[in-house]
């Protein structure tokens, strides 16, 4: 305009500049440049939103992305010479052998689906059945984010014994840690890490909703029987 001096204007939000506005122009550009389908923006979304520490959200991450360190994509690159499991010698460590079946990892799976109304392990690699329950967690659908926060937590746990194993030094330790595997205070630990995180998530609301209930009532007689345990996931 004749007459004025220019000035630089930021042409989104009404001219005027907040780090929201350019945090949500380059989200909206990602998407446009993205390759990944709608779901699959979708299932990102409903992980962000899910009541879940930073860590967990990682892990879930990395097994969506096929980035999980485990022993055959270390192998690929050159970092380790094995690409084998080195706690069966038996298969080649990808994700769908650590988190589900692993000798060291298939019983407390196996239970841990059965108690879901599962007829036994998923055949399903972990990413696609990860990504099938992060498509239904609406806002409605609070079991199936249920299932989710059970999942995941059931993975993180395979995930931190695995590693727990894996950098042991002391021989008689991991030989304890294999033997712990199958003993009930594993299972005990597990299902009272469900129960906490589920209250978490949905805090007073875990009452209201019948199903929900039922669900999270599910891991109850198999929780851990102390009677002031430590649910706490960083102890």
């Amino acid at each position: 305009m004749p007459g004025c001096k220019d000035s630089l204007v930021w042409n989104h939000n009404r001219g005027t500049f907040s780090t929201k506005s350019a945090y949500d122009v380059l989200c909206c550009d990602g998407y446009r440049n993205s390759n990944c389908s709608s779901s699959s923006r979708m299932a990102f979304i409903s992980l962000h939103r899910t009541a879940l520490m930073p860590r967990i959200k990682l892990l879930a991450w990395k097994i969506l992305h096929d980035a999980l360190p485990t022993a055959s994509l270390l192998s690929s690159r050159s970092i380790i010479p094995s690409p084998y499991c080195f706690r069966c010698h038996r298969e080649v460590e990808d994700t769908d052998h650590v988190l589900l079946r692993c000798d060291r990892s298939i019983a407390l799976s196996a239970r841990f689906f059965v108690l879901l109304g599962f007829p036994g392990i998923p055949q399903r690699m972990p990413k696609k059945l990860l990504m099938q329950l992060l498509c239904r967690c609406t806002r409605s659908n609070k079991v199936a984010k249920a299932m989710l926060i059970a999942t995941l937590t059931l993975w993180e746990h395979q995930w931190r014994v695995r590693n727990q194993n894996l950098h042991s030094s002391n021989a008689d330790h991991y030989h304890l840690q294999e033997k712990a595997w199958y003993h009930q205070d594993d299972w005990s630990t597990l299902a009272s890490l469900v129960i906490f995180r589920l209250q978490v998530a949905f805090g007073e609301h875990l009452g209201e909703n019948p199903p929900l209930l039922y669900f999270s009532r599910l891991f109850l007689p198999t929780a851990g029987r102390n009677p002031n345990p430590n649910p706490n996931p960083y102890a």
